[in-house]
This record gives C-alpha cells, structure tokens and sequence, in this order.
C-alpha cells in the first residue's frame, strides 16, 4: 500500500510539474504489458455454514461474506431465533412493559452498528423469518437493558500461574427466561474478512458476548454500575459490535485496549480482555476508560467501576472471586480459575461459563446448566475449531 502510494504522488508530482520525458511511448507501454505475467484469481469456494457437537457442546460454524453468514444463521438456527425472541427478549422486564419503547432505543443505537454486521443481521432475520426490529434489540440489549447486576471475570498470568501462561475466565449471567441456558452454543465465524472467532453466547446475535479468535486474543463484557455515569454518546459502537470488531481485526491485548480506549462507545461497561502475555480489566464508559491496578499478575472483577481488591467493595460476589485466588498467586491453573468462578455465583442468572488459555487456544466453557458456573465444564479445542473453515 505504501509503495503504491508513494508512486501514485511520484506520479502526480511529474504531471503536475509538466515532465513530458516521464512519459513512456505507446509502443513501450503494449510491450512491457505483454510481458507481464497474467494472474488468474483463485475461483472462490462456495460459503456454507454447518452445525456439530463436540465434546456435548452445540458448534455453529459460518462462512464468507457478512449476508452468507447471517443466512446460514437464519437456516440454522431459525426455529431456537422465534422461540427465544419470545419467550426469553420480550419477556424482560425492561422490554416487557413497552415493546414499542425497546424498540425504538435499539434503533438509537443500532445506528453505531458497524454496515458488515448489519447485514449479516438483515440476512439472519430473513432467513429465520424473525422481525427485523427484534434482532436488533437484541443486538443491543447491554444497552436496551441497562441496570442488571451481573457476570464475573478473573485472569491470571506471569508469576501467577505455574507455567507462566495467561488463563482467563468469565460467568455471564443473565435472566434465563424461556430456559435461556439450554440454547447456549458456540458460533465460530469465518469470514472473508478479518479473522476467524469463536463466539459463545446463542443464536442470532451478530456481535460478541465472549469471544477468542485464531490469535488466541479473549475478550468479554461485563455490566458496569457507577453513580455518576456520562450519558452515552449518538453514534456510539453498541458493546458486542465493539466486541467482535476488535476479534475480527486484530490480536493481541495491548490493540484491543488501546480500540476500546479510541471508539465512541455506549453505555458503562467493563471489559477484560487477554492474550498469551497477560490480561487487562477496563473500566469505561462514554466519555473515559480506565485500566484496573493488577494484583500479583491477577485480575479480578464483577460489576462495578471502582471495585478496590482487598476491601470487598462493590459486592459479595467481587469479594469471593478474590479470596478464591488471593491466596494461590503463584500456583493458579485451570482449576483454580474455575473454582473463583464458582465462588462469584449468580444462581439463577449463571447461564454460561466460559475459561480459556490463550497461549494454546484451548477453552473449557460450561453450558447448558444451572448455574453454569459450578460446572461442568468440558474442553474444547478452539484452535482446531478456528481452522475449521468449511468452505
């Protein structure tokens, strides 16, 4: 790209300056083009999107541009869309007591949703025979429904753990209208552009709950309280849009910190983000983001912008992740990562689990229990997953 550009201006340079001696003869021009190599693009593999189960764990695999994918996701997934978007979205009680008023606040917000994933999520609806409307406030429910106090995340790396590898773990949490948790899957997407992620959370949503993708980079959200949050921002990127761009595009932790830090964002939200180095846990909302204070290679965190280690502020389940691994820093593996989970439960509301290692693109995720956070939690090999491209 550079050095096109640099001789696109080289070019204009001599134009511009009237250099007549630059210009090839015709007859050169037509020789030196039929000694030119002719390249023959590869013809392009048809999409197709396919479903297994890998160790009981449902995976929904996706190809190719953003209206292939959402089509294999309407055809896929259609029947699980029209239930849950009756029996789990509409029954919420922010939506519930006025359809008409959710849907006009996910339509504010959709318009941060970046053009790729709107499309794909157009395509979802017509192909599952799901109103448009709906798919959207799904798309933006973490902003639709905003004061739900809920989801844990932890993360250990360098000196912390044994092998002085990065684990990371969260609980999502979530009301688990329409049994919620028995249609937990893993969506592993493989685009035609950006890299392939696997995203774990359920049908339809064209944006990121927690997500990993072929570069081992992990991110996920968490909902934010702060008693004197910024309003949000017109334009805003909704959280799981932000989410998947950051999986599609790039890497490693220190870029996603620093796309978090530059995009116009939404509601207070936290986020922890990780790779094979360490893990950050941020803080943001519309107007800032803050980077939380490590603690011996470890964070911690739940719902609140100002948690402090060691002083349980925020709540309970805050104070129990930490006394889980407190006191393992320096021996802190899987297991112990998922046993401060399982101390940071929600109950009703744990529909999913989720830990991985960067390092290996290894995760073990609990799904389709209550609460999710006790386990079982079963591996999964995501590496292969992500090579997995059907087409």
């Amino acid at each position: 790209m550079r050095l096109r550009l640099a001789l696109s201006l080289a070019i204009v340079a001599l134009v511009a300056s009237g250099c007549s001696a630059a210009t090839p003869h015709a007859d050169d021009r037509a020789a030196a083009a039929a000694t030119e190599p002719v390249v023959v693009a590869a013809p392009r593999k048809p999409a197709r999107g396919f479903e297994e189960r890998v160790n009981g764990v449902r995976v929904v695999h996706l190809s190719g541009t953003p209206e292939e994918m959402g089509t294999q996701m309407g055809e896929i997934c259609g029947a699980e869309l029209r239930h849950l978007v009756e029996a789990n979205l509409k029954q919420l009680p922010w939506i519930k007591r006025d359809l008409k008023v959710a849907v006009e606040k996910a339509r504010t917000y959709a318009a941060g949703i970046p053009d790729e994933q709107m499309r794909e999520l157009r395509a979802t609806a017509k192909a599952s025979g799901v109103d448009e409307d709906w798919l959207v406030v799904a798309a933006t429910v973490i902003e639709v429904v905003e004061d739900l106090r809920a989801c844990a995340a932890v993360a250990a790396w360098g000196v912390a753990t044994p092998a002085h590898e990065t684990i990371v773990g969260r609980n999502l949490d979530w009301f688990d209208f329409g049994k919620l948790h028995q249609h937990g899957l893993v969506v592993v997407r493989h685009p035609d552009r950006g890299h392939a992620f696997a995203s774990f959370g359920f049908p339809g949503l064209p944006g990121v709950l927690t997500g990993m993708n072929a570069k081992g980079l992990f991110v996920a959200n968490l909902v934010q309280f702060t008693k004197q949050a910024p309003p949000s921002k017109p334009g805003g990127i909704p959280v799981m849009s932000l989410q998947r761009m950051v999986l599609e595009d790039f890497g490693t932790a220190a870029e996603a910190v620093r796309v978090i830090e530059g995009a116009a964002r939404t509601v207070p939200q936290n986020y922890i983000v990780a790779d094979a180095v360490r893990a950050e846990f941020l803080e943001a909302d519309s107007e800032s983001v803050v980077r939380r204070t490590p603690s011996g290679d470890t964070v911690t965190g739940t719902n609140w912008a100002d948690e402090a280690r060691g002083t349980q502020k925020g709540d309970v389940r805050f104070g129990n992740l930490c006394a889980a691994i407190d006191s393992k820093i320096g021996a802190i593996g899987v297991v112990e990562i998922e046993a401060a989970l399982g101390a940071a439960n929600s109950g009703p509301l744990s529909v999913m689990s989720v830990v991985a290692v960067p390092a290996r693109r290894a995760v073990r995720v609990s799904i389709g229990t209550m609460p999710a956070c006790k386990g079982p939690f079963v591996d999964l090999d995501a590496g292969a997953l992500l090579d997995k491209d059907p087409r």
